[in-house]
């Protein structure tokens, strides 16, 4: 299955399981059962390392609908049903574990002060001093500059695993990844698995709308701070107003697997009634979060 973004790469915790992950990883698209997110650690430098707390959940959730994908394939519908029941817990005890990570992220470090609050420092130091024009820009550019964190939330000095926006982010593509592995089984599925493809769909979208709720009702940032950037590249640093859109792309692409669904497959009345509920709550889930995180202007 394609997908419309990157999804996050699971970083494995431990290498006795890194080759299970790397080989569920790699038939992920070939077996349809969505985004692949689990890769063998040691891979791109790039790739976040999730908290065990949540990654465990994260690549034993994704070999969980590769198998079910596959049971379904070969008609053994018992068993996918057992591999659906598996990866909706895991996806459940994913998401309690971000909490957790969210819960008792530390503070951020002292360089992480607002771009607002750099300013206005470094500007009350400006006219105090009075210094020359030359020495007032040595002064704006002594300002401390928060970094990019382009490891998937670790800065230097830190702990090298994923912060708590990463990490929820992660979350976010597994309940994508659970929600079209279910849409994608839904039409040759027969009871008893026609109805736990209905339980993980929309346990996926469920879950991700309490989510959505649970992060919005976290503590306010103070007025006037946003997004910082990095000097060179231009990076957002992680926050809530720029991790939360991101997960935009993955309802547009659940709802045009939808749309694909019902243009090309005749379906029952019973198939084509759970698909026009989850695209309505898909609707639904993009308005609130457009509404909750308008996309961030670009800086002019």
């Amino acid at each position: 299955m394609k997908n419309l973004r990157a999804v996050l790469p699971l970083a494995l915790v431990a290498g006795l399981i890194s080759v299970t992950a790397a080989g569920a990883a790699s038939s992920a698209n070939s077996a349809g059962g969505g985004p692949a997110i689990a890769h063998a650690a040691g891979g791109d430098v790039t790739t976040p390392l999730y908290p065990a707390i949540v990654n465990v959940r994260l690549v034993r959730a994704q070999n969980l609908l590769q198998q079910a994908a596959k049971y379904e394939d070969l008609g053994d519908y018992p068993n996918a049903v057992l591999a659906l029941n598996a990866a909706r817990s895991n996806m459940t005890k994913a998401w309690t574990g971000a909490k957790y990570v969210i819960q008792t992220a530390p503070p951020p470090p002292p360089g992480d002060k607002p771009t607002a609050v750099r300013k206005a420092k470094a500007k009350k130091a400006v006219v105090r001093k009075a210094r020359p024009v030359a020495r007032r820009a040595r002064l704006v550019r002594k300002v401390p500059v928060v970094r990019a964190r382009v490891s998937g939330g670790a800065i230097p000095g830190a702990s090298p695993y994923a912060d708590q926006y990463t990490t929820a982010a992660a979350v976010f593509s597994l309940q994508h990844a659970v929600a079209t592995t279910a849409l994608g089984m839904i039409d040759n599925a027969s009871e008893p698995l026609l109805t736990a493809v209905s339980k993980d769909l929309f346990a996926a979208l469920n879950a991700r709308d309490a989510a959505v709720a649970y992060i919005h009702s976290l503590p306010v940032p103070p007025p006037g701070d946003r997004p910082l950037r990095a000097r060179k590249s231009d990076e957002v640093v992680g926050s809530w107003a720029t991790t939360m859109p991101a997960v935009i792309p993955d309802l547009d692409d659940e709802m045009q697997q939808i749309d694909g669904i019902q243009a090309t497959i005749k379906l029952s009345p019973g198939r084509a009634r759970l698909l026009d509920l989850a695209e309505l709550q898909d609707l639904r889930t993009e308005r609130t979060i457009n509404t909750y995180w308008p996309p961030i202007p670009p800086e002019g």
